[in-house]
């Protein structure tokens, strides 16, 4: 039973009203659910109990990760939350509790047990009385998927994740609304200070914040310096950003956000309108809007307030929690699935480690020292999303720069301690973002003169917001007596004119220079053609450069390769002998990873950004790097759309050839070997006309590197296979009957379960079913493969027309029913078989 996860939180003040529920004077009352996980230990607790007996629950985390307690239930109509006492003698780290409701038919409602300050782990022994709200339950549809919470009758107490033990006591359902909305504090008769640099607002929540969070960079403080750099300074209280005649791209250039995860969740509507707008935001101390709060009577809180109780629960309504205000949730699937008005800001998984020093970027310059700390700093690194969430297909919309960059003693690069977002398209196209996700209180921006220069840097960056883009060249290889044609984007998303100089270089050498007058919103390509003859060396950097009266003000690097068939030979030679893959001869055992389309279709891909990731490859021992999504380019890969046909195959884009030439050859540099899918999204059941088409590209790449050592092919990830009722097919499933059984007599007598309709050579397709002893749906699967092998033996002659020596497979799925992934195999070098699961069952899967 996998748990949601959902909010809840620990109060310190008794409910005004409530209905008893359980006392667990009567423990017997609890069993075992039986659901597959590993239920927790429970007994008596008399020495711990608030008054008569309580229950002692121990849990010992195995996998599936879940024990559940099941005991009966009843739920009030008018019931605003759960309450129960809690005693936590001990919690590993990630141990987690939950709550379930069920109703008589199965459907079920779950909730987290969340705490104030801290997680499960984090309490110290002591009663605390924990309060889970109604509104906070998700619905989960596992039976009639009708929303009938008050017709419970049963509850589980679940324990996840990690070993604990708890007494628990005293449940009761809470009938009267202890939390209440109340409006946000505004500040009245408001005066918005302004200057030439720009105005600034400042959010202040006061005091009170959940797990009694604190800011290293207090609002007075940052108004203080802010002032002193020359900019108008307006505090903001919560209602003042809440409220979009106040909060607008007109009045505020830019906002501060110094309390990290915590924003008003009554502002998310105004303050996303305000950055589609073209406003900008400094958000320092933690993951930027993770933690919305609502202010109620009793103060801040991350809970939904309790305005619905449990008889207003059956109307759907989606969890108030699926939906973030950042990129943290989303809907899972190959890539997470986001709605476009998400702040693309931090990931939940890239926490900063063992980082002690923060030094400047090469985007910085000179004159910002570097930060040292005893002792590491904690958070997140300041990464970004800049862009679409696709797979395969993912628009860049902003520039991410890193500002501040964090190591650790080795001098090894841990993340990011403060970076900016330059949005060009998308949801915010004119909206710049600068964050920083440290949570252990280091001041970064205030402590001295140099931070405080730091400070107004950015907050002019964000605010002017004139930068370059989009760095480019038509082609990723060139040849001999060929041109590159060289091109950047310089933007002003600002709201003032800007005078500017661009400069391009190439090799180091300046090959283009502009003076620009953009307008305030205007953005200007500035371009170059390069004859590539006299450059010397396999890659090439190209640097575009912005200035402002001769001061360097932004930075973008790229490059492009030259084809050098001393570099494409260079690589490690991929063999197969003795059943093992080997690398120069040696049996190795090779580790590497995956990539998507992505890599044609994403701007910020480029042979600079490979060169750098096969470099790191190398360092780390990462020695194959398998391509999925190129077919799709030969046709409208490049315009998002992954539609093609095998036709369409005979198509051979320029700007893909050269792409690969430029991936190939880099590779080999840095002994990575390319395991490239030939193609994917395509059918096998194919006419011969198309499976021409695809032996044919097949054989194009393949000769085309057939000098390269370290390249093998991929013929498509995770096909299917399934007969197809047209002629061509029929003809050769009758041509198969006809081998196998030789005449009709012996058809009929194996098919006494499922006839045949027709005589040999006219036996139609027809039904299968599952029965054991229907042999005719046991020819069909034996002909699926037939039809399987038939394309796979197409494909790898294709190949080997091209290059005879390479090596080839298929990525089979590791389920036997979209394509047999055992007899699927006579064709191909070696096999290949994908795993999806628990590492415990990897070992059996594999060795088949």
């Amino acid at each position: 039973m996998i748990p949601y996860c959902f909010l809840a939180a620990v109060l310190a003040a008794p409910a005004r009203s409530d209905v008893a529920l359980h006392g667990f004077e009567d423990i017997a009352v609890w069993v075992d659910n039986r659901d597959g996980g590993h239920a927790p230990a429970w007994s008596a607790d008399t020495e711990f109990a608030r008054e008569g007996q309580a229950m002692r629950i121990r849990y010992t985390d195995q996998p599936p990760h879940w024990g559940n307690l099941r005991g009966p239930c009843t739920v009030p109509g008018d019931a605003y939350a759960l309450t129960f006492q809690l005693y936590v003698h001990s919690a590993a780290k990630g141990a987690a509790m939950h709550i379930w409701l069920i109703e008589p038919d199965n459907d079920m409602w779950a909730q987290r047990v969340r705490f104030t300050k801290g997680e499960l782990a984090d309490q110290k022994p002591g009663w605390q009385e924990v309060r889970v709200p109604i509104a906070g339950f998700a619905f989960q549809p596992r039976g009639q998927k009708t929303r009938q919470m008050t017709t419970a009758t049963g509850m589980l107490i679940g324990c996840n994740y990690g070993d604990l033990e708890v007494t628990i006591d005293s449940m009761k359902w809470e009938t009267e609304p202890k939390l209440q909305a109340v409006p946000l504090p505004k500040t009245e008769g408001l005066q918005i200070e302004s200057t030439e640099k720009g105005s600034v607002g400042i959010l202040d929540t006061g005091e009170g914040l959940p797990g009694g969070f604190r800011t290293a960079h207090a609002p007075a403080d940052l108004a203080q310096a802010l002032r002193e750099a020359g900019f108008g300074v307006t505090m903001l209280r919560p209602g003042d950003l809440a409220d979009p005649q106040v909060l607008t791209a007109e009045a505020f250039d830019a906002v501060v956000l110094p309390f990290g995860p915590c924003f008003p969740a009554e502002a998310r509507e105004t303050f996303q309108a305000y950055l589609k707008a073209g406003g900008s935001f400094l958000s320092t101390d933690g993951y930027a809007f993770d933690q919305l709060l609502i202010l109620t009577n009793e103060g801040w809180t991350d809970l939904p307030v309790v305005g619905r109780k449990a008889s207003e629960m059956d109307a759907a309504e989606e969890p108030p929690a699926s939906v973030g205000m950042n990129t943290r949730i989303g809907k899972p699937g190959d890539a997470m699935a986001l709605d476009p008005s998400q702040i693309g800001a931090f990931d939940p998984q890239f926490h900063l480690e063992q980082a002690t020093q923060f030094r400047p970027s090469a985007w910085v310059g000179d004159g910002v020292p570097s930060y040292s700390f005893d002792a590491p700093v904690e958070g997140f690194s300041a990464c970004c999303q800049t862009g679409v969430n696709s797979p395969v297909f993912p628009p860049v919309h902003r520039r991410w720069i890193p500002v501040l960059e964090a190591f650790d003693k080795g001098g090894a690069l841990r993340g990011t301690a403060l970076s900016m977002a330059h949005n060009f398209a998308g949801e915010y196209p004119k909206s710049s973002w600068a964050f920083s996700g440290i949570t252990s209180g280091q001041d970064l921006l205030l402590g001295t003169p140099e931070r405080r220069a730091l400070l107004e840097r950015v907050m002019s960056e964000i605010t002017q917001k004139v930068f370059l883009h989009s760095l480019a060249t038509d082609l990723a290889c060139y040849g001999p007596g060929e041109t590159a044609s060289i091109s950047v984007q310089a933007a002003n998303n600002g709201r003032w004119p800007a005078k500017r100089e661009v400069t391009l270089t190439v090799g180091g050498r300046e090959v283009a220079k502009r003076s620009l007058d953009l307008a305030a919103g205007a953005s200007e390509a500035v371009e170059a053609a390069v004859p590539v003859d006299g450059l010397k060396g396999d890659l090439i950097p190209i640097a575009a450069t912005l200035s402002d009266g001769g001061r360097r003000v932004d930075s973008l690097a790229s490059a492009f390769c030259l084809r050098d068939e001393k570099v494409l030979a260079s690589g490690a030679r991929i063999g197969w002998a003795g059943n093992y893959m080997t690398v120069d001869g040696k049996p190795s055992f090779l580790v590497g990873t995956n990539q998507t389309g992505m890599m044609y279709f994403s701007p910020d891909e480029n042979p600079a950004t490979w060169d750098r990731d096969f470099a790191a490859m190398e360092v780390h021992g990462f020695h194959i790097w398998r391509i999925l999504h190129f077919s799709p380019f030969a046709a409208k890969g490049y315009e998002g759309d992954g539609k093609h046909t095998s036709l369409d195959l005979a198509n051979r884009p320029k700007r893909l050839v050269r792409q690969m030439d430029a991936i190939v050859q880099l590779a080999q540099k840095h002994r990575v070997a390319i395991f490239l899918s030939l193609h994917d999204w395509l059918g096998t059941v194919l006419t011969d006309e198309e499976l021409a088409a695809q032996a044919d590209w097949n054989r194009f790449w393949a000769e085309r590197y057939k000098d390269v050592p370290g390249i093998l092919y991929d013929i498509q990830n995770e096909p299917g296979v399934a007969a197809e009722d047209r002629p061509d097919i029929v003809a050769l499933w009758n041509a198969f009957l006809q081998e196998r059984y030789g005449s009709d007599e012996a058809l009929r007598a194996a098919w006494d379960k499922n006839p045949p309709e027709a005589a040999l050579p006219n036996v139609p397709l027809g039904n299968t079913t599952d029965d054991w002893y229907d042999v005719r749906s046991a020819d069909r699967k034996r002909f699926e493969t037939v039809l399987l092998n038939r394309w796979v033996k197409a494909n790898v002659d294709g190949i080997r027309a091209g290059d005879p020596d390479t090596l080839s497979c298929v990525g089979y799925l590791p389920s036997m029913p979209p394509a047999d992934k055992i007899l699927g195999v006579e064709c191909t070098d070696f096999s290949n078989m994908h795993y999806y699961g628990s590492a415990d069952r990897f070992p059996m899967e594999f060795k088949i």
